[in-house]
């Protein structure tokens, strides 16, 4: 069995331990798992947790993160918060005060290219401004131009006609497209916390986007050249009607949610294309490991 994802979607779940694994609980229902085969653990319900299962899931390195119903992250159990190999953390941190902008604009020309290479699209344009830019606020502006087209193209090619793309809106999602969108950019951010402190990563000292609260706003810098890989895997699986309209809740002040037998079906995705997606992440950290 590969690592997965496990989401806990009812209340009052006990998760313990026996041997060397994970045994969940709620009223006559136990299911047990390795925890070899455990990549993360998403809660989206109150669960109680015994101290010993909580030794072993820091002892495997295996995250834990607390969710809201509409999938905003609270907090999360991890075994280090900053590792001892405090190399690459000197290095970010000499970037942070030495080069922020040159490295914004490393990471906006990243997500360029892979918008041009995934979605076909020219952006030379974008790429001269960017070459020329020497703020913050305008590197955001470019970025964002170019995922404005990227939505653009990304629309053209939906055609699921049941559910609703007005283009991209978050905090919250206001259609049936922009739920699963925004779910599978927080499903990657949540993927990228781990493997950023295990390489000796602050995930909270950005270069392109500001910390708020207990926003890990670096593992959003390096999603930035992911996010046109995740938006486009996402095409065919809205495509193919995955999805219908009685998947998704409407709240007057959360937006549009996906329902919680939504979300399994979209783990069942997103463990399909999570070594995918977290290869490109590689990537993207190699080369941040390259810059002086």
């Amino acid at each position: 069995m590969e690592k997965r994802f496990f989401a806990i979607f009812s209340l009052g779940v006990k998760i313990s331990k026996n041997g060397n694994r994970l045994v969940f609980e709620r009223g006559n229902k136990k299911i047990s798992i390795l925890i070899q085969n455990v990549r993360g653990i998403l809660v989206f319900g109150k669960v109680s947790i015994s101290s010993d299962a909580i030794n072993l899931i820091l002892r495997e390195d295996v995250p834990v993160f607390f969710l809201t119903k509409f999938g905003k992250l609270k907090g999360f159990l991890i075994g280090e918060i900053l590792t001892s190999n405090n190399k690459n953390r000197l290095k970010q941190y000499e970037l942070y005060t030495t080069k922020r902008v040159e490295v914004a604009k490393f990471l906006v020309l990243k997500k360029l290219e892979e918008i041009e290479r995934i979605f076909l699209l020219n952006l030379d344009k974008e790429k001269k401004l960017l070459e020329k830019a020497t703020d913050l606020n305008t590197i955001r502006g470019i970025e964002g131009n170019a995922s404005k087209k990227m939505f653009g193209e990304f629309k053209k090619k939906l055609k699921n006609e049941d559910l609703e793309f007005k283009g991209r809106n978050y905090r919250p999602p206001t259609d049936e497209v922009n739920a699963p969108l925004s779910f599978s950019y927080t499903m990657v951010h949540l993927s990228t916390l781990p493997i950023t402190i295990a390489l000796g990563y602050d995930p909270y000292i950005s270069f392109l986007h500001t910390k708020r609260g207990l926003h890990a706003s670096f593992c959003s810098d390096l999603m930035e050249p992911i996010r046109p890989l995740i938006t486009y895997e996402l095409i065919p699986l809205i495509n193919r009607k995955v999805f219908k309209k009685i998947d998704f809740e409407r709240d007057s002040t959360k937006g549009v949610f996906l329902k919680e037998t939504a979300i399994e079906k979209f783990l069942n995705w997103f463990e399909g294309n999570v070594n995918k997606l977290l290869e490109k992440l590689s990537s993207v950290l190699t080369d941040f490991s390259m810059l002086h």
